[in-house]
């Protein structure tokens, strides 16, 4: 019966750029860094005999996400793709929407056989590739979302350490190594519900425009600007404190001269944008313990309220 299945492309013979081994690209850019943390994919290589990398779709702390063909489809049925994320380690934080377009995948796939993004390969053989994430706006309504990867959640009953989440989702205290626990997931909230309802990330300006690398102290700068000054209670707890803050608590970053939520929102007005500005607030503080639970925060009269569409 496996004839009749969908057989596994040949390796392209397409030339991908090089890049040079002495720049940090992807994921050797994420503040912990170890080869040993990420698993050594390549493109064409095929999982668990049925799913063949197509492209590369982005990276986290531990972890590599690519676009694959499911070769466990009948060869008279549409091409099937899916997304794969491969681990040594992962994170509980984890968000899955279901892609509105079938065409999307399946162009990206063709286009990355054909004309391969740059590449950087050592001597050892180790490859990095670069992600292929910008797919243009949306084309139809977003599908399903599903929450997934548990199985890498830690317990939230004591401090932990490290680095985890997305780099515009992570609290001051993932930030600065200063102890995380259940609270982390709180801030995120927060962050990702700013960026869904107002369709532009709160803190999108920590990149280098130049390098597109993600700057830690540019961060901190921006948390601060927003909240103030941080508490020396929080900065002494940092083992990575002495990176981005002078003594006395002076950011080493740039902060921005207007950097606020009622600046900022442009797509809330009236009454509902002083409503869900408090709402933010209750989880984006410096310290953790002044975040308001989930269980608090579904009490919050913004979640009940109506309000005239413009």
């Amino acid at each position: 019966m496996s004839v009749l299945k969908r057989q596994s492309l040949p390796q392209s013979t397409a030339v991908a750029p090089q890049l040079d081994v002495r720049e940090p690209v992807e994921e050797e850019k994420t503040p912990y860094y170890s080869p040993a943390r990420f698993y050594l994919a390549r493109l064409g290589e095929v999982l668990n005999g049925r799913y063949q990398l197509a492209t590369k779709l982005g990276h986290g702390s531990n972890s590599t996400v690519w676009l694959a063909r499911d070769l466990n489809q009948w060869r008279w049925f549409k091409e099937k793709y899916v997304a794969v994320k491969i681990n040594a380690n992962l994170k509980p934080d984890n968000i899955m929407v279901k892609i509105e377009d079938p065409s999307v995948p399946e162009e990206a796939a063709r286009d990355e056989f054909e004309n391969p993004l740059p590449q950087k390969v050592y001597p050892d053989g180790r490859t990095i590739y670069l992600t292929r994430n910008n797919y243009g706006p949306p084309r139809r309504v977003t599908g399903l979302v599903y929450i997934v990867d548990f199985d890498q959640s830690v317990r939230g009953d004591k401090l932990n350490s490290g680095c985890i989440q997305a780099e515009v989702y992570r609290p001051p205290e993932v930030i600065l190594d200063a102890g995380y626990s259940y609270s982390a997931d709180i801030w995120s909230l927060g962050v990702m519900l700013w960026d869904i309802l107002e369709d532009k990330k709160l803190f999108g300006d920590i990149y280098s425009v130049a390098t597109d690398e993600y700057d830690e102290v540019g961060h901190l700068a921006h948390i601060t600007a927003l909240l103030g000054p941080p508490p020396k209670e929080l900065l002494d707890r940092g083992k990575r404190t002495h990176l981005f803050y002078e003594l006395g608590g002076i950011c080493k970053g740039q902060a921005p001269t207007t950097f606020d939520f009622n600046n900022m929102a442009v797509h809330i007005r009236g009454e509902d944008k002083e409503m869900f500005t408090r709402f933010i607030k209750r989880m984006l503080k410096w310290e953790p313990e002044e975040w308001s639970t989930a269980k608090e925060l579904l009490q919050d009269p913004w979640l009940y309220a109506e309000f005239e569409e413009d």
